[in-house]
């Protein structure tokens, strides 16, 4: 008896999850909309494949083939509110193109991705003010997921900026 009432709870929590899981994803993807830009640094083979993925949700993806290639978009004043990095530690070309992100205003979310992941390149993403790590080979669910997830941190940190601004705008009008 126990047991079964164990696992009809364990049973009602999983379908619930998904449920409102799949009924978040779908409301997050009607209300997000053409305005989202995805700044991705992918390979030239791996660029179809994930403008297929991303298609779905509607967003703008500008596609480089190099970290290089940040620097002169970033530059030119062009917003983006996530960028995907592919993990290269040692190429100074990337550290580089991070600093330039880190800097550019507003800010992107950055998503690395990784055909294998570690604890010290999770933490190290996160230290570095990245968002999360995606691991290779990742499904059309996956990357939408984790770009979705992405997308809300960064709205939700430009309308706690605009809540800042307008706090700080009526108290020194005052």
């Amino acid at each position: 008896m126990l047991l079964t009432v164990i696992l009809l709870l364990f049973t009602s929590t999983c379908n619930c999850q998904l449920r409102s899981s799949w009924r978040g994803r779908w409301f997050t993807v009607k209300s997000i909309g053409g305005g989202v830009r995805v700044l991705a640094v992918v390979p030239e083979e791996m660029q179809q494949v994930l403008l297929k993925q991303l298609a779905p949700l509607n967003m703008t993806v500008v596609c480089a083939q190099r970290a290089l290639e940040i620097t002169r978009l970033v530059g030119k004043g062009a917003v983006f509110h996530v960028a995907l990095l592919p993990a290269a530690p040692s190429d100074a070309e990337w550290w580089a193109s991070w600093g330039e992100l880190s800097l550019a205003e507003p800010r992107p979310e950055v998503l690395v991705y990784a055909h294998a992941t570690s604890f010290q390149l999770w933490t190290g993403v996160l230290d570095m003010g990245g968002f999360d790590v995606v691991v290779q080979p990742f499904s059309e669910a996956e990357i939408q997921d984790a770009v979705l997830r992405a997308v809300r941190c960064f709205q939700g940190r430009a309308k706690r900026a605009r809540s800042r601004r307008k706090v700080r705008d009526t108290a020194s009008s005052q």
